[in-house]
């Protein structure tokens, strides 16, 4: 039974990091995608032709930046996520194979 457990919440373990593994893919795109549009709009601020529409690129950026930040904070959640589970699967396959070791020298 105690082997049953640990395959479990190995398999369970191994799910959660598929999801967020998943998770840190897409934010990490986004992240990239919302950097490339910083980038884009901090050149159209330079070439902007009047004033309001150098105030609106200001505007622009600065929800930009401020969403920068916030997708930073989840990628790097997410990263410390797939860390942990990457390392309690490790220690998991580590238990089972002690188990398994266990139960044939019986």
């Amino acid at each position: 039974m105690h082997t049953e457990d640990l395959v479990d919440e190995l398999v369970e373990n191994s799910r959660s990091l598929g999801i967020r593994t998943h998770m840190l893919e897409e934010a990490e795109s986004y992240l990239s995608r919302s950097r490339e549009q910083l980038r884009s709009a901090q050149r159209w601020s330079k070439a902007a032709p009047s004033r309001e529409a150098l105030n609106s690129l200001r505007d622009e950026k600065a929800v930009i930046r401020q969403r920068l930040k916030v997708e930073t904070a989840n990628v790097r959640t997410l990263r410390k996520d797939v860390s942990r589970l990457e390392k309690a699967i490790k220690d998991l396959e580590e238990k089972t194979r002690r188990v398994v070791e266990r139960s044939r020298d019986y």
